[in-house]
Protein backbone atom coordinates (compact mmCIF):
# COMPACT_ATOMS: atom_id res chain seq x y z
CA UNK A 1 0.00 0.00 0.00
CA UNK A 2 2.59 2.35 0.69
CA UNK A 3 4.99 1.52 -2.68
CA UNK A 4 1.12 2.29 -4.31
CA UNK A 5 1.18 5.52 -2.47
CA UNK A 6 4.24 6.40 -4.08
CA UNK A 7 3.69 5.59 -7.30
CA UNK A 8 -0.13 7.29 -7.04
CA UNK A 9 2.05 10.41 -5.64
CA UNK A 10 4.59 10.69 -8.34
CA UNK A 11 2.27 9.69 -11.31
CA UNK A 12 0.25 13.07 -9.54
CA UNK A 13 3.35 14.98 -9.82
CA UNK A 14 4.37 13.81 -13.03
CA UNK A 15 0.78 14.98 -14.39
CA UNK A 16 1.11 18.21 -12.58
CA UNK A 17 3.80 18.77 -13.80
CA UNK A 18 3.60 18.23 -17.57
CA UNK A 19 -0.09 20.01 -17.76
CA UNK A 20 1.04 22.65 -16.38
CA UNK A 21 3.91 23.31 -19.37
CA UNK A 22 2.38 25.17 -22.38
CA UNK A 23 4.01 24.26 -24.61
CA UNK A 24 3.45 20.25 -26.30
CA UNK A 25 5.04 17.42 -24.11
CA UNK A 26 4.98 13.61 -24.23
CA UNK A 27 6.63 10.60 -23.43
CA UNK A 28 6.53 7.74 -25.82
CA UNK A 29 7.93 4.41 -24.69
CA UNK A 30 10.81 2.17 -27.03
CA UNK A 31 7.58 1.39 -29.52
CA UNK A 32 6.55 5.19 -29.68
CA UNK A 33 3.39 4.44 -28.11
CA UNK A 34 2.71 7.75 -25.31
CA UNK A 35 3.25 6.47 -22.11
CA UNK A 36 1.61 10.69 -20.88
CA UNK A 37 0.79 13.94 -23.00
CA UNK A 38 -0.07 16.97 -21.51
CA UNK A 39 -3.45 19.28 -21.92
CA UNK A 40 -1.68 21.17 -24.14
CA UNK A 41 -1.27 18.54 -26.66
CA UNK A 42 -4.33 16.95 -25.92
CA UNK A 43 -5.84 20.36 -26.67
CA UNK A 44 -3.92 20.63 -29.96
CA UNK A 45 -4.81 17.11 -31.81
CA UNK A 46 -8.35 17.30 -30.51
CA UNK A 47 -8.18 14.08 -28.60
CA UNK A 48 -8.21 13.62 -24.94
CA UNK A 49 -5.28 12.69 -22.40
CA UNK A 50 -6.61 9.09 -21.67
CA UNK A 51 -7.57 8.28 -25.23
CA UNK A 52 -4.03 8.76 -26.42
CA UNK A 53 -2.13 6.56 -23.92
CA UNK A 54 -0.46 3.45 -25.27
CA UNK A 55 -1.19 4.80 -28.57
CA UNK A 56 1.15 5.78 -31.18
CA UNK A 57 0.81 9.07 -33.24
CA UNK A 58 -1.09 7.87 -36.42
CA UNK A 59 -4.30 8.47 -34.10
CA UNK A 60 -3.73 11.81 -34.34
CA UNK A 61 -1.75 12.56 -37.67
CA UNK A 62 -2.30 9.81 -39.64
CA UNK A 63 -0.36 6.95 -41.24
CA UNK A 64 1.95 8.58 -43.27
CA UNK A 65 2.54 11.25 -40.60
CA UNK A 66 2.73 8.94 -37.79
CA UNK A 67 5.25 6.76 -39.84
CA UNK A 68 8.21 10.00 -40.05
CA UNK A 69 7.15 10.90 -36.19
CA UNK A 70 8.64 7.05 -35.41
CA UNK A 71 11.48 7.02 -37.56
CA UNK A 72 12.64 10.53 -35.74
CA UNK A 73 11.82 8.76 -32.30
CA UNK A 74 13.87 5.61 -33.51
CA UNK A 75 16.92 8.10 -34.43
CA UNK A 76 16.83 9.43 -31.54
CA UNK A 77 17.05 6.43 -29.44
CA UNK A 78 19.74 5.00 -31.81
CA UNK A 79 21.95 8.21 -31.65
CA UNK A 80 20.94 8.20 -27.69
CA UNK A 81 21.40 12.45 -28.24
CA UNK A 82 19.09 14.86 -27.56
CA UNK A 83 17.66 16.06 -31.66
CA UNK A 84 15.68 19.26 -32.75
CA UNK A 85 13.24 18.80 -35.82
CA UNK A 86 11.01 21.91 -37.67
CA UNK A 87 7.49 20.01 -37.93
CA UNK A 88 4.43 20.22 -39.50
CA UNK A 89 0.83 19.56 -38.84
CA UNK A 90 -2.79 19.79 -38.86
CA UNK A 91 -4.78 21.52 -35.55
CA UNK A 92 -8.29 20.57 -34.74
CA UNK A 93 -9.47 23.71 -37.13
CA UNK A 94 -7.32 22.30 -40.25
CA UNK A 95 -4.92 24.78 -40.11
CA UNK A 96 -0.93 24.29 -40.54
CA UNK A 97 0.74 25.03 -37.39
CA UNK A 98 4.63 24.51 -37.55
CA UNK A 99 6.77 22.91 -34.50
CA UNK A 100 10.00 23.32 -33.25
CA UNK A 101 10.10 19.98 -31.63
CA UNK A 102 12.80 18.58 -29.09
CA UNK A 103 13.36 14.75 -28.52
CA UNK A 104 15.57 12.83 -25.86
CA UNK A 105 16.12 9.34 -25.40
CA UNK A 106 14.69 7.93 -21.57
CA UNK A 107 17.57 6.44 -21.02
CA UNK A 108 17.56 3.72 -17.36
CA UNK A 109 20.84 4.06 -14.63
CA UNK A 110 21.75 1.37 -16.33
CA UNK A 111 22.11 2.86 -19.80
CA UNK A 112 19.28 1.35 -21.29
CA UNK A 113 17.42 3.04 -23.85
CA UNK A 114 13.27 2.77 -22.88
CA UNK A 115 11.64 5.43 -24.74
CA UNK A 116 11.45 9.22 -25.28
CA UNK A 117 10.60 12.44 -24.03
CA UNK A 118 9.80 15.32 -26.38
CA UNK A 119 8.26 18.92 -26.67
CA UNK A 120 7.07 20.91 -29.40
CA UNK A 121 6.60 24.77 -29.46
CA UNK A 122 4.34 26.51 -31.96
CA UNK A 123 6.65 28.39 -34.10
CA UNK A 124 4.04 29.70 -36.97
CA UNK A 125 3.79 32.96 -36.22
CA UNK A 126 7.77 33.44 -35.93
CA UNK A 127 8.67 31.39 -38.64
CA UNK A 128 5.87 33.88 -40.66
CA UNK A 129 7.78 37.13 -39.09
CA UNK A 130 11.15 35.33 -40.14
CA UNK A 131 10.20 34.69 -44.18
CA UNK A 132 8.84 38.49 -44.19
CA UNK A 133 12.24 39.73 -42.70
CA UNK A 134 13.77 37.27 -45.39
CA UNK A 135 11.49 38.81 -47.64
CA UNK A 136 12.41 42.15 -46.93
CA UNK A 137 16.51 41.95 -46.66
CA UNK A 138 16.47 40.58 -50.59
CA UNK A 139 14.35 43.29 -51.63
CA UNK A 140 16.61 46.04 -50.07
CA UNK A 141 19.32 43.90 -51.13
CA UNK A 142 17.77 44.27 -54.54
CA UNK A 143 17.18 48.25 -53.85
CA UNK A 144 20.56 48.96 -52.69
CA UNK A 145 22.14 46.84 -55.73
CA UNK A 146 19.65 49.20 -57.96
CA UNK A 147 21.11 52.04 -56.18
CA UNK A 148 24.31 51.33 -56.68
CA UNK A 149 24.01 50.97 -60.48
CA UNK A 150 22.13 54.01 -60.97
CA UNK A 151 24.68 55.73 -58.73
CA UNK A 152 27.38 54.11 -60.93
CA UNK A 153 25.75 55.06 -63.98
CA UNK A 154 24.94 58.72 -62.98
CA UNK A 155 28.75 59.38 -62.00
CA UNK A 156 29.58 57.93 -65.63
CA UNK A 157 27.04 60.39 -66.94
CA UNK A 158 28.37 63.64 -64.49
CA UNK A 159 31.82 62.49 -65.78
CA UNK A 160 30.47 62.73 -69.44
CA UNK A 161 29.45 66.00 -68.93
CA UNK A 162 32.22 67.30 -66.98
CA UNK A 163 34.12 66.20 -69.83
CA UNK A 164 32.15 67.37 -73.01
CA UNK A 165 31.82 70.95 -70.80
CA UNK A 166 35.76 71.29 -71.08
CA UNK A 167 35.76 70.66 -74.89
CA UNK A 168 33.03 72.81 -75.14
CA UNK A 169 34.71 75.63 -72.74
CA UNK A 170 38.07 74.57 -74.80
CA UNK A 171 36.37 75.22 -78.05
CA UNK A 172 35.41 78.62 -76.90
CA UNK A 173 38.28 79.29 -76.07
CA UNK A 174 40.62 78.35 -78.70
CA UNK A 175 37.41 79.99 -81.02
CA UNK A 176 37.60 83.72 -79.40
CA UNK A 177 41.79 83.25 -78.82
CA UNK A 178 42.57 82.34 -82.11
CA UNK A 179 39.91 83.90 -84.61
CA UNK A 180 37.43 86.86 -82.60
CA UNK A 181 40.92 88.60 -81.59
CA UNK A 182 42.39 88.51 -84.28
CA UNK A 183 39.50 89.90 -86.31
CA UNK A 184 38.72 92.57 -83.90
CA UNK A 185 41.99 93.49 -84.17
CA UNK A 186 42.11 94.27 -87.77
CA UNK A 187 38.58 95.94 -87.23
CA UNK A 188 40.91 97.98 -85.44
CA UNK A 189 43.13 99.06 -88.06
CA UNK A 190 40.83 98.61 -91.11
CA UNK A 191 37.63 101.00 -91.82
CA UNK A 192 36.50 98.88 -94.52
CA UNK A 193 35.19 96.55 -91.57
CA UNK A 194 31.87 95.61 -92.91
CA UNK A 195 32.84 91.70 -94.03
CA UNK A 196 34.81 91.53 -90.91
CA UNK A 197 31.96 91.89 -88.64
CA UNK A 198 29.91 89.55 -90.94
CA UNK A 199 32.70 87.63 -90.85
CA UNK A 200 32.61 87.78 -86.66
CA UNK A 201 28.87 87.43 -86.60
CA UNK A 202 29.21 84.11 -88.16
CA UNK A 203 31.77 83.41 -85.74
CA UNK A 204 30.49 83.62 -82.88
CA UNK A 205 27.00 81.95 -83.68
CA UNK A 206 29.23 79.15 -84.33
CA UNK A 207 31.73 79.33 -80.72
CA UNK A 208 30.93 76.53 -79.70
CA UNK A 209 31.90 74.37 -82.54
CA UNK A 210 34.91 72.22 -82.60
CA UNK A 211 36.56 74.35 -85.82
CA UNK A 212 38.66 76.35 -84.06
CA UNK A 213 40.16 73.07 -82.00
CA UNK A 214 40.19 71.67 -84.83
CA UNK A 215 41.57 73.86 -87.10
CA UNK A 216 44.73 74.44 -84.61
CA UNK A 217 45.63 71.01 -83.86
CA UNK A 218 49.35 71.05 -83.41
CA UNK A 219 49.77 67.90 -86.28
CA UNK A 220 48.94 70.70 -88.46
CA UNK A 221 51.26 73.56 -87.44
CA UNK A 222 49.46 76.49 -88.53
CA UNK A 223 50.35 79.93 -88.18
CA UNK A 224 48.24 82.04 -87.07
CA UNK A 225 47.64 84.01 -90.09
CA UNK A 226 47.16 80.67 -91.69
CA UNK A 227 44.35 79.88 -89.29
CA UNK A 228 42.83 83.30 -89.79
CA UNK A 229 43.02 82.85 -93.70
CA UNK A 230 41.65 79.20 -93.32
CA UNK A 231 38.44 81.21 -91.64
CA UNK A 232 37.55 83.77 -94.44
CA UNK A 233 38.08 80.44 -96.80
CA UNK A 234 35.26 78.81 -94.00
CA UNK A 235 33.20 81.79 -94.49
CA UNK A 236 33.80 81.83 -98.56
CA UNK A 237 35.85 84.94 -98.96
CA UNK A 238 37.92 85.15 -102.13
CA UNK A 239 41.85 85.67 -102.57
CA UNK A 240 40.91 89.44 -103.36
CA UNK A 241 38.65 89.40 -100.62
CA UNK A 242 40.99 88.40 -98.08
CA UNK A 243 44.26 90.48 -99.61
CA UNK A 244 42.00 93.21 -99.25
CA UNK A 245 40.91 92.59 -95.20
CA UNK A 246 44.77 92.15 -94.04
CA UNK A 247 46.18 94.60 -96.31
CA UNK A 248 48.70 91.92 -98.00
CA UNK A 249 49.13 90.93 -101.34
CA UNK A 250 46.70 88.40 -103.34
CA UNK A 251 50.03 86.61 -104.11
CA UNK A 252 50.81 86.23 -100.47
CA UNK A 253 47.33 84.92 -99.92
CA UNK A 254 48.24 82.01 -102.76
CA UNK A 255 51.37 80.97 -100.97
CA UNK A 256 49.27 81.10 -97.66
CA UNK A 257 46.95 79.06 -99.48
CA UNK A 258 49.37 76.90 -100.88
CA UNK A 259 50.61 76.10 -97.54
CA UNK A 260 47.69 75.37 -95.74
CA UNK A 261 47.04 72.91 -98.36
CA UNK A 262 49.79 71.03 -97.86
CA UNK A 263 49.96 71.10 -94.23
CA UNK A 264 46.39 69.76 -94.74
CA UNK A 265 47.30 67.57 -96.28
CA UNK A 266 44.48 68.57 -99.34
CA UNK A 267 45.99 67.52 -102.51
CA UNK A 268 44.46 68.84 -106.50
Amino acid sequence: KIMADKLERKHMELDSLINNIPDMTWLKDADSRFIAVNRAFSEMVGIDQETLVRETCEICFGKELAAAFIEADRDVMNSREQKTFEESIMNTEGKEILLETIKSPIITDSGDIVGTVGISRDITDRKKIENSLKISEEKLLEQKNALEQKTYALREIIEQVEVEKKIIKDNIMINVEKIVMPILERMKLNSESVEYVELLENIIENLTSSYGSEITKVSYKLTSREIEICNMIKKGLMNKEISNLLNISTRTIENHRKNIRRKLKIQN
